[in-house]
């Protein structure tokens, strides 16, 4: 399995198809870049700022995307080398941002495909209003990404809740998280409380789906009044 792994990864940084969209992407980019200066007419300071910032954007989204690629091991001893280096001793405030980094590269794209599709002109017409920050927020934007709010809590819930890596590698003693004490009672055996703490997610899980596939059918059939 691990030789057919590498196989498989050797082939695709080989591939000249692996690579050519980034460099197509490059030839793009440097060509926004550089348009308004090649260009015959009056060099138009506001497209060129605008061209970087999308630029910048671009690569701030490379980067942190390169956290889904990178295996969990690799980037969990990265982080602590990281603490290490500037002294910063491992607890929940470790652990919180090991996992922030780690799971930033899942919530991002719906965030960001969300904040394209939101249309910008009700944040302006709200200004001119009068409306202020916090009440923009409180009315306008978060009822808007409510649900992608909602998704992106769940999704990295799931993510996280199996996850013992981070809690290993990023934490203490004092910061056990309930994977980690999991897998450290499995070792020395499975007690009656694990027992018990199994059946109730096993509970709820099934409780989960039921209520899940229930609230699907009732918006495929809705019922007539």
């Amino acid at each position: 399995m691990l030789g057919a792994s590498l196989y498989f990864l050797f082939d695709i940084f080989h591939s000249d198809s692996t690579f050519s969209p980034v460099k197509k992407s490059k030839k793009s980019e440097f060509n926004e870049v550089a348009q308004p200066l090649t260009s015959p007419h009056q060099i138009n300071i506001k497209n060129i700022e605008q061209n970087y910032r999308i630029l910048l954007t671009k690569k701030i989204e490379s980067i942190i995307y390169i956290n889904i690629i990178i295996p969990e091991i690799i980037l969990a001893i990265s982080l602590v080398l990281l603490f290490s280096f500037f002294n910063i001793p491992l607890g929940f405030s470790t652990l919180i941002v090991a996992y922030t980094t780690a799971f930033l590269g899942y919530s991002f794209p719906f965030l960001s495909q969300k904040w394209k599709e939101f249309d910008k002109t009700l944040i302006t017409a709200a200004k001119d209003l009068g409306a202020t920050t916090k009440i923009i927020w409180k009315t306008l934007i978060f009822p808007m990404f409510q649900d992608t709010f909602y998704s992106i809590a769940f999704l990295v819930f799931i993510i996280t809740f199996d996850d013992y890596v981070f809690a290993y590698f990023c934490g203490n003693s004092e910061t056990l998280t309930l994977p980690l004490y999991i897998l450290l009672s499995l070792r020395m055996g499975i007690s009656p409380e694990l027992k018990v703490l199994i059946l109730l997610f096993f509970i709820f899980s099934l409780l989960f789906g039921i209520a899940y596939l229930s609230r699907i059918n009732s918006k495929r059939n809705p019922c007539d009044d």
